[in-house]
């Protein structure tokens, strides 16, 4: 197991201006290479912390860069914590899957802060949808990924295959509601493997299914 304080030691000192991504690389290395999330999020809070303080004191340009950089840690974060990647070697205990679901909220509240793109914004609700809908919220879960299909629309061609897969979402809130059939689902997952693109995001709405328990 890492010593995370020592890594947050270590990174505490590096120039986060020449080295922008130290932390981002150091929260995945703890959880893709070590298996270690535990470790990973309190490098990812460390990071956060130390980022929104920099902000904080800088001029606007450099404080948008390190804003966008929190954000994509708070994106990481709730990525590495929600159960329906079903990621091999990695247990997500219920606190850590809480935190996780807040970490979703805060980056949607930073992508609409900082007025991205509508793909990432679509990813920020399709994120905040995943811990809804791990966490026994399915109507909450719903809306927001209703909200990733009409953003991911928007972007055109580019978001083809993350709208099929927040509606393939809906439905999976759909089953667990009672208000979906398996034909129902069985066409979205069919509609997003027709997709280009979308023949590998299938396998994450069945594994999600799996995991999670969906019926």
């Amino acid at each position: 197991m890492r010593d995370s304080y020592a890594d947050i030691a270590a990174l505490a000192e590096v120039d986060v201006e020449a080295q922008p991504d130290a932390y981002t690389e150091a929260m995945r290395h703890a959880y893709r290479q070590d298996k270690d999330l535990s470790a990973a999020m309190a490098i990812a809070w460390a990071g956060i912390g130390r980022l929104l303080a920099l902000a904080h004191v800088s001029e606007p340009s450099r404080a948008l860069e390190l804003r966008s950089r929190v954000k994509a840690l708070t994106y990481d974060l709730a990525s590495f914590t929600w159960a329906g990647w079903d990621e091999p070697g990695i247990v997500i205990t219920p606190p850590e899957a809480r935190a996780g679901c807040a970490a979703a909220r805060a980056n949607l509240e930073m992508a609409r802060d900082l007025e991205t793109a509508e793909l990432p914004r679509a990813r920020a609700h399709w994120m905040l949808g995943a811990h809804e809908l791990a966490a026994g919220r399915p109507d909450d879960a719903r809306a927001s990924f209703e909200a990733a299909v009409s953003l991911s629309d928007a972007a055109g061609h580019e978001g083809a295959a993350e709208a099929a897969l927040a509606g393939a979402f809906v439905v999976l809130a759909d089953l667990t509601l009672g208000s979906a059939t398996e034909a129902d689902f069985t066409a979205a997952l069919e509609r997003l493997r027709s997709t280009p693109g979308g023949a590998d995001l299938a396998g994450q709405v069945t594994t999600a299914r799996d995991v999670l328990g969906s019926s």
